[in-house]
């Protein structure tokens, strides 16, 4: 079965500089994801991406799940636990579906939107992991501190509008946004399964603030939220 050789072939990359407790761990979440394959719950890019992202957190001494769920609704992709701390990451590969072929960055741009809106409130950080060729679009209205976006309520009602265009079952909330929040974006090199944890500003600063440099960004064309 090609998901599972692929499993393996990124365990034994990750396991090479882990310690006997962190590979059982890890072999325990890999099992997981090939179960719920055979179920047709997961497919195999992004498991591998979810488990270099539980590596990452792993050798940090958290307790790591994946595909864990939040609700009857809603399951994170990867599930933290430190401390009574909890960190929540969702991966994203960059996959558009076909239905979406004439307005990919929209899409994108929503799905981000309505994902941070409803799974942060349920982590003490909240990040968005992806690899290295896909570009996040994320609204510049996340920049700004939640304690600071009842300003931009015009805004905050542009993105709503724009999340029900494609996620309405059940739609975000104005609240839901307002206090949604991106703590940081995870960068994965699946070919040599490494991490970079980026800040959010700098990633804006190194990846979309050169789409809108040469009027790529789409926020740029149709929001109108200052970075503040």
């Amino acid at each position: 079965m090609r998901f599972e050789e692929d499993l393996n072939l990124v365990c034994r990359k990750l396991e090479e500089d882990l310690d006997f407790e962190d590979i059982n761990e890890l072999r325990k979440l890999k099992e997981k994801l090939l179960k719920m394959y055979k179920q047709q719950l997961v497919k195999s890019n992004h498991s591998v991406m979810e488990l270099i992202v539980a590596k990452y957190f792993l050798t940090r001494g958290w307790k790591v799940d994946v595909e864990h769920r939040l609700t009857d609704v809603l399951v994170c992709d990867v599930y933290c636990e430190n401390d009574n701390k909890i960190v929540i990451v969702e991966v994203e590969t960059g996959f558009v579906p076909p239905e979406n072929a004439v307005d990919p960055i929209t899409y994108r741009l929503a799905r981000i939107i309505s994902k941070t809106a409803r799974y942060s409130p349920f982590a003490d950080e909240f990040y968005l992991a992806t690899p290295g060729y896909h570009i996040l679009q994320i609204p510049q209205f996340f920049l700004i501190s939640p304690s600071e976006r009842e300003k931009y309520d015009k805004d905050a009602k542009t993105l709503k509008a724009l999340c029900d265009r494609y996620y309405s079952k059940p739609p975000v909330s104005i609240e839901e946004l307002v206090k949604a929040r991106i703590d940081g974006i995870i960068l994965l090199n699946v070919d040599k399964v490494k991490v970079k944890l980026m800040k959010l500003h700098e990633y804006y600063d190194v990846f979309l603030m050169n789409l809108r440099k040469l009027g790529m960004y789409i926020e740029h064309h149709m929001l109108s939220t200052s970075k503040g």
